[in-house]
């Protein structure tokens, strides 16, 4: 994946996602949690991965119509993905919204082992996370200038290059 600005360009080397897997969970021992066990698994001296978060998460609507509007070309940015990255190319197109505005995460099941998950929505909601964070001048002036809020029918992303 690629992201670039007229002026500018984006280089963001870190491990980043909703600040709630800083919480222990049920699954984990004391002093575990998301980030800790990724980190653990890229302790790669080439790498140098750190932990790079927002204090709180990004209201989903007002993410949503950052994202949409960088896939315009807000701020001069531009989005292009590799068609490579076809898990995530599916997650852009199949993500559904709710009236509301917010992602329909609904649930399916799984065939063979009758498992229920949601289908999409995380490899989006990372690429959201990382673009607030790394790009948090564009975020910070779109929230300052976001006055109206426009919700549709139509699908989540609006147009990007892949």
């Amino acid at each position: 994946m690629y992201i670039t600005s007229v002026s500018a360009s984006l280089s963001c080397g870190a491990i980043t996602g909703d600040p709630a897997g800083l919480a222990r969970s049920t699954q984990t021992e004391e002093g575990v949690n998301n980030y800790t066990i990724i980190l653990s698994n890229m302790n790669n001296p080439i790498l140098r991965a750190h932990k790079k978060l927002l204090n709180k998460q990004p209201p989903q609507v007002a993410r949503l119509e950052f994202i949409n509007s960088l896939f315009e070309g807000y701020d001069g940015w531009e989005i292009l993905i590799d068609m490579r990255c076809r898990k995530f190319t599916e997650d852009l197109v199949y993500q559904k919204k709710n009236a509301d505005g917010t992602k329909n995460k609904s649930k399916v099941t799984d065939p063979k082992s009758g498992v229920k998950y949601e289908k999409y929505g995380h490899l989006s909601d990372c690429f959201d996370y990382a673009l607030c964070l790394c790009i948090n001048e564009s975020w910070n002036k779109f929230r300052s200038s976001r006055k109206v809020l426009e919700t549709t029918a139509t699908p989540i992303y609006g147009t990007f290059n892949f």
